[in-house]
């Protein structure tokens, strides 16, 4: 994050501030310029806090929150488990990027005929960026929020997941495309940095959108997978060792905590969005009529993950070969 900081502060620094506030020091414009920079990062703190703080709300999980150039991500264990919700959390983020615009804008405006031009400027850049990034982020595409928005319209229109998530990385993939040739038109004409920003932006939202959608069969084959076929046997176990003795017992003097218990016939899609996946050393317990039968790892679950991205990847290979 400190290399985007330093992006944004030479931005504001060396071409916004002087435009718009002239006859300042090279020094002035750079401590103003990574003053921009930390309350442009903290704007974005503040969208991806709100999208979490409305996700625990809502009972979904968060495990951290990502900033960088171009924006931020909250990183959720689980999905959002109905459309309403999803919109809810969604929306929060957008809302919270208008507020700081908002306070920006209105700081601006008070303080303009009493403060230094460069303040009241760096002021109107960040309320500016800050409506911008929030309209911005509401179109209807894939990775960005409108595009969360786009899913979960369709899939309360439509009852199919599968299908929104579809819908909206097309829009991502095709808005990506036009940013993209925006950008690289605009640098034709001379325009290097707006140019390149552009294309840039183009050519992230093309390749997010499309890792998105190619998650969707991936997910869809996790679905039809049982824990029982990627499960390590215990061997060596007793009879009689049921999982309420395990865990009593023996569970809790081991040095591999249990992350949780779950039956057999448990979908992999389903264990890993009920825990969020695993971590470190933590083991899931499977078990079969209160029946200790095997554990599953992170390892495991890598290695089905690798497998199954592995059979889809062959599979399209042969669709394109057709």
């Amino acid at each position: 994050m400190l290399g985007s900081i330093v992006v944004i502060a030479w931005v504001t620094a060396g071409l916004v501030l002087p435009s718009a506030a002239p006859g300042y020091s090279s020094i002035v414009y750079w401590a103003a310029g990574l003053g921009v920079a930390v309350l442009f990062f903290l704007s974005l703190l503040a969208h991806e806090l709100a999208h979490a703080v409305v996700a625990r709300r809502r009972g979904v999980r968060v495990t951290g929150i990502t900033l960088w150039l171009l924006g931020g991500t909250t990183v959720v264990d689980d999905q959002a488990p109905s459309p309403g919700t999803e919109l809810r959390i969604t929306l929060a983020g957008p809302l919270a990027s208008l507020a700081a615009g908002g306070v920006f804008l209105a700081g601006a405006f008070a303080t303009d005929a009493s403060w230094p031009r460069l303040v009241v400027a760096a002021l109107a850049w960040l309320g500016g960026v800050n409506v911008v990034l929030a309209v911005f982020n509401l179109l209807p595409a894939a990775p960005l929020d409108g595009g969360r928005v786009l899913h979960a319209v369709v899939w309360q229109v439509t009852g199919d997941k599968d299908r929104a998530t579809a819908v909206a990385c097309r829009a991502g993939s095709l808005l990506g495309v036009l940013v993209l040739a925006v950008g690289l038109f605009e640098m034709l004409r001379g325009d290097l940095v707006d140019g390149l920003w552009l294309a840039v932006v183009g050519w992230y939202l093309m390749t997010a959108a499309g890792a998105e959608r190619a998650g969707v069969p991936l997910r869809r084959e996790l679905a039809n997978v049982p824990v029982r076929d990627v499960m390590s046997t215990v061997t060596g176990a007793p009879g009689w060792l049921t999982v309420d003795t395990f865990v009593d017992r023996i569970g809790q003097h081991a040095q591999r905590p249990a992350a949780a218990v779950v039956p057999a016939d448990t979908p992999v899609l389903t264990l890993l969005t009920s825990i969020g996946g695993l971590r470190g050393d933590r083991l899931v317990l499977v078990a079969e009529q209160n029946q200790l039968v095997g554990v599953v790892s992170a390892a495991d679950i890598a290695r089905t993950l690798e497998l199954a991205a592995l059979r889809h990847a062959s599979s399209a290979a042969g669709d394109r070969r057709r």
